[in-house]
């Protein structure tokens, strides 16, 4: 079996760039053997790996994100339910985390950046398998975005930084504080999802075939892309963090109150309710080093949920789905993809910023709930 400290940097990129595809983009140019654009025009636009940095160009302006994956805290590679990790899922996850935060400030990802550090001993071909799910996830979720350059070196445990950047849409950036009193709340993609697959896989059972499509979720979460093209929203931002959590960053910023309807949030929990029922029987082991997401809201936290409140729970604080949260003028122009949660209402002129009711359910106030790296819950 091939290590990766039996390889030079030169002769592991040889072997990683090939299955990155990091050459130029359609019409852009072709690759060379190093990976960088061989240009078809009569001047270079843009230098990929090969150089001692990157030559980009994007007339709209450029989104930067940056977001890590490390062993031990976002994955471990044998989970208390008996299923290994595939490194190809983790490249996905990678890559996914990513491309939704230029998403969800409107734009277009255009060019990746991967710093990867892991140890000497790690297998070769569980490097090459997380470098094909990054290239499969580009090849879904960001078909245009190309990789630009990287890092690699050696760590205690495996972690992959990818940075992107992104194009704005053609009317610019979208924020997180452009919501207006009058707007409507609307939401795009899976919203529980990932939490749940995450507390499933931290059972101490093996996932049952109907709870299976709740842990793809965890492993290769799809961000809606582009869902908001065709329409001109106030406010975006991805849910990463759980629902009540980001509802409050976004109305936060936007110095609003987001007044929530529990209604189209309960029928989504209904969707949860065969991983909720799994999970009752597969209690969630508490002693496994990975803080990716809330483990098991309302099921294996102390909550005395029924059924449909524990769904409903992780409805509103898991994460990791990498949703759309966004506002928009009225409930005409909403695009499709897009479900109306709510409606934005204006604060007082002594409301104070953060104050417990920035965001209410269904008139009341509903917490500010969800992930925090540093708290660990």
């Amino acid at each position: 079996m091939s290590l990766v400290g039996d390889l030079t940097e030169g002769e592991l990129l040889d072997v990683l760039l090939p299955i990155l595809g990091s050459g130029a983009r359609d019409g852009d140019g072709a690759a060379d053997h190093d990976g960088q654009a061989t240009p078809d025009r009569a001047h270079v636009d843009e230098i990929g790996p090969g150089d001692d940095a990157a030559l980009v160009h994007m007339p709209r302006g450029t989104l930067v994100t940056v977001d890590g994956l490390v062993e031990g805290q976002d994955f471990v590679w044998a989970w208390p339910c008996g299923r290994e990790q595939d490194p190809a899922d983790a490249g996905w996850k990678s890559i996914a985390q990513n491309v939704s935060d230029i998403n969800a400030m409107g734009g277009e990802p255009r060019h990746v950046f991967w710093s990867l550090q892991c140890p000497a001993d790690t297998p070769l071909a569980r490097i090459e398998g997380f470098a094909r799910g990054m290239r499969a996830a580009l090849d879904e979720l960001a078909p245009g975005c190309r990789v630009s350059g990287g890092d690699l070196g050696t760590a205690s445990e495996l972690t992959s930084t990818v940075t992107v950047l992104g194009e704005p849409g053609p009317s610019g950036a979208v924020s997180r504080s452009g919501a207006r009193p009058g707007d409507v709340v609307a939401v795009a993609g899976r919203l529980g999802w990932a939490a749940a697959g995450l507390a499933l896989l931290l059972g101490d059972a093996p996932v049952t075939a109907d709870a299976e499509p709740f842990v793809q979720a965890q492993f290769r979460p799809r961000p809606p892309m582009g869902a908001w093209r065709e329409s001109a929203p106030t406010s975006l931002m991805d849910v990463s963090d759980g629902l009540g959590r980001d509802a409050h960053r976004l109305a936060r910023a936007s110095g609003v109150r987001l007044e929530l309807s529990g209604a189209p949030l309960r029928a989504r929990a209904d969707e949860l309710l065969p991983a909720v029922r799994a999970l009752r029987s597969a209690p969630v082991r508490q002693d496994v080093g990975t803080g990716a997401a809330p483990a098991s809201p309302g099921v294996a936290s102390g909550h005395s949920d029924d059924d449909a409140g524990a769904a409903l729970r992780l409805v509103l604080t898991g994460g990791e789905d990498f949703a759309l949260l966004g506002t928009f003028p009225d409930a005409a122009s909403v695009p499709d993809g897009f479900e109306v949660i709510g409606r934005v209402a204006g604060v007082g002129p002594n409301a104070a910023t953060g104050a417990a009711d920035r965001v209410l359910l269904d008139g009341a106030p509903l917490p500010a709930a969800g992930w925090d790296h540093f708290a660990g819950r």
